[in-house]
């Protein structure tokens, strides 16, 4: 008997021990989860995740914390992470709302309107009153009538030179670009108005470009230059881009890409094939291509070029610095140039865009171009 009142305080204790301390951790990790959600709503991101991977280094299989993590990626566009986690939350949980009210919003991030709608519609038809799902089909419905199916662009760029006198250069663009199927599909039309050598070309062009699901985009355009002094008498063009990796598990995005242009002068043809790859992480990327520029009565020539975009701490501003040694054509002479380019855009609400950027041009045996651009394009 007294063997038996021993074990018995012994697990009255173990027990009185263990609820408390399980009570705290719960309440630890409701503290946690709470200052995560806040820290994602003023946009600290980074700071939200760490706070998630505290409470999921004591407990993996966090439910709340993997979802709010997932959601915490999609706010900070980071979308591969995003879906990753989604889709390993979805094969444990196939039948929970929260999971696909998340994977419906993620869709609708990414502009993926029917995505979007066949998540919230699937919630719906179990749970007809789920005042969450319906205001997100709402919001679905909503960007879909409201796209902003036109684009304007226009800019200018003057370019003074040293090494080697010479006149200064004036280019002013207008273009026009009708989007089509939810924005995967646009025709543009682009105006150029180029003054160089004192002379000035105006040069046309019509386009489009196709972007087929996430995985695959391209384009195609074709221009010409009536009466031209040192502009192509006609330009055709086209290229595209594959992704190679298919899991948005992956940290980054791998694409392939060629770009491809003819240019007709009234003496010789030009064409211009220039293959490359792009890697891209969430607001980042950067890429780099191969040129090889092939000209009828003359050698070949090859180049090269690179470039780097990224964001400012403020999402709205980004910036981009490239470099080049590649082919360049002036009245119809092609020499190595040497390039060397960066600037600036920013994002004024969902409707406005400006940008400037500055490129210096290092042409073999002559000048050297410094250039300044600015340009805007207007959402409607």
């Amino acid at each position: 008997m007294r063997l038996f009142h021993r074990f018995a305080q012994l697990w009255l204790v173990t027990l009185c021990s263990f609820v408390p301390c399980q009570l705290f951790a719960a309440e630890e990790t409701s503290d946690g989860l709470e200052r995560a959600r806040h820290e994602a709503e003023a946009g600290q991101y980074d700071s939200a995740l760490s706070s998630l991977q505290r409470i999921l280094a004591k407990d993996s299989l966090n439910f709340d914390a993997r979802l709010l993590r997932a959601r915490v990626h999609a706010w900070s566009k980071d979308y591969q992470a995003a879906g990753g986690e989604l889709r390993r939350l979805a094969a444990k949980h196939p039948e929970n709302a929260e999971v696909h009210l998340a994977q419906g919003y993620l869709y609708y991030y990414q502009s993926q309107w029917k995505e979007a709608k066949s998540e919230f519609t699937s919630i719906l038809s179990s749970h007809p009153d789920d005042e969450d799902a319906q205001k997100g089909l709402a919001t679905v419905r909503d960007a879909e009538r409201n796209i902003l199916a036109w684009r304007v662009d226009g800019g200018l760029e003057f370019s003074n030179f040293s090494r080697r006198t010479q006149t200064s250069w004036n280019d002013e663009f207008l273009q026009v670009t009708r989007f089509f199927r939810n924005g995967t599909m646009a025709v543009h039309g682009h105006l150029e108005r180029i003054e160089e050598f004192s002379l000035v070309d105006l040069y046309y062009e019509a386009g489009m470009d196709q972007r087929f699901a996430q995985r695959a985009y391209g384009y195609a355009y074709a221009g010409g230059t009536p009466d031209p002094h040192f502009r192509p008498t006609w330009r055709l063009g086209g290229g595209g881009g594959v992704r190679v990796n298919s899991d948005e598990k992956d940290w980054a995005s791998f694409w392939i890409m060629l770009d491809t242009r003819y240019d007709v002068y009234s003496t010789l043809d030009i064409g211009t094939v220039a293959p490359g790859i792009r890697m891209e992480h969430i607001a980042w990327a950067i890429d780099g291509s191969g040129i090889g520029l092939y000209q009828s009565h003359a050698k070949t020539l090859y180049g090269w070029r690179a470039r780097l975009e990224g964001p400012f701490p403020q999402h709205e501003w980004s910036f981009y610095l490239g470099a080049a040694n590649s082919p360049e054509t002036v009245i119809r002479s092609t020499v190595n140039t040497f390039t060397l380019l960066g600037g600036i855009s920013a994002d004024i609400g969902p409707r406005h865009t400006i940008r400037l950027g500055y490129t210096r041009d290092d042409r073999e045996n002559s000048y050297i171009r410094h250039a300044i651009n600015v340009s805007f394009a207007q959402r409607f």
